[in-house]
């Protein structure tokens, strides 16, 4: 472990390298669409980020961190073969399996979760947009939550990265989207609202219908309609229904900061598929994933941890914007013409939020 580098500096060093590496990485952006990238730069990142927060100190400053390591020394102490019972099915097991079945150090453990979170998100970048992997990737690992998702809520992090690969493979190769959409249920129960907003996507496939939605479960939001929070509350599971049923001082009420953060793709995507009026099926397929997530999380926002629901649809929140970036043919377009701008506004809203909102 990095026990050398106080766990307070992680972040803004983790921010800091992000952002001379994508200042240095947006001045190649001539690169035409579907040309894949050759350098082997953004694969090289992806491991240096997988080591740099796979070997941080257990510290609270990671929050969550702790808990899983106390977990990890002092609770799971025996391992009697695969467990079907457990919630999380697959992590639950792999955490026996590391700490009593081949009694692995704790640290080695942080080391492959990291792998989990980082890895299958560089391939879903790669599969998405392979004309500039590296700058997508920077991207997700600049975006808001991706920091406290990789340390401190790692084990819904490596889902919705697992997640966003089954996306990828979901018009190359169905059986590969299951695989990944089983294992990132595995991992974290909280998959189920991801894994609803993609079934949805086989039913209805027009994006209006989407933003219609997003937008009506605005508005009853904001009139305070409960149904919905406890219709899902009935039919989560325990877990996910003390979420929902929660009261006190966990309970935060309306959110328009969220709600903000949430509507640039959202804007975005209108402006495209309206305005623009491009067709692009693994872009609608993003797109609706994002709006039908999103909007699950604004029926349930005054449920407690509404902060952990809403980073379910911000995992895929820089595919979604840099998506149409570099995947659309017309040059003179608005958002191809600003993709720059798009990419440092992403990454500076992180900076903004670490180094300023948080002092």
């Amino acid at each position: 472990m990095l026990y050398y580098i106080p766990a307070t500096l992680f972040q803004p060093i983790y921010l800091i390298v992000i952002l001379i590496l994508t200042t240095l990485a947006i001045r190649d952006v001539k690169r035409p669409p579907n040309v894949k990238e050759k350098s082997g730069m953004s694969l090289l990142v992806c491991l240096l980020f997988i080591w740099f927060i796979g070997n941080r100190p257990v510290h609270i400053v990671f929050c969550d961190m702790m808990v899983y390591a106390i977990d990890y020394v002092f609770v799971h102490k025996t391992w009697e073969g695969f467990n079907f019972g457990l919630q999380n099915i697959i992590y639950d097991n792999l955490i026996r399996y590391m700490a009593a079945g081949i009694h692995a150090h704790y640290t080695t453990f942080f080391e492959l979760m990291s792998v989990l979170f980082y890895l299958p998100m560089y391939y879903a970048c790669k599969k998405f947009i392979p004309n500039h992997t590296l700058l997508s990737f920077l991207a997700f690992s600049g975006a808001f939550v991706t920091f406290s998702m990789a340390t401190n809520g790692f084990k819904g992090g490596a889902a919705t990265s697992m997640f966003a690969l089954a996306l990828a493979y979901r018009y190359s190769k169905p059986a590969l989207m299951v695989f990944w959409v089983a294992m990132s249920f595995g991992f974290h129960h909280s998959m189920q609202l991801m894994i609803a907003s993609l079934i949805l996507t086989f039913i209805i496939k027009n994006p209006k219908y989407y933003f219609y939605g997003w937008a009506l479960s605005l508005v009853l939001c904001a009139f305070h309609v409960s149904y919905f929070q406890e219709l899902f509350a009935g039919i989560t599971d325990e877990q996910g229904a003390g979420y929902l049923n929660a009261t006190g001082e966990t309970v935060s009420g309306f959110r328009p900061d969220f709600v903000l953060y949430s509507m640039a793709p959202i804007v975005m995507g209108y402006y495209i598929k309206f305005k623009c009026k491009w067709e692009d099926k693994n872009y609608d397929l993003l797109l609706n994933v994002y709006l039908a997530s999103n909007a699950l999380w604004i029926l349930c926002m005054y449920s407690a941890f509404t902060n952990r629901i809403a980073s379910l649809s911000w995992s895929l929140y820089s595919l979604v914007l840099l998506y149409p970036c570099f995947r659309m043919e017309d040059q003179g377009n608005f958002v191809v013409k600003n993709r720059n701008l798009i990419i440092m506004a992403h990454l500076g809203f992180s900076l903004f939020m670490y180094f300023i909102m948080s002092r």
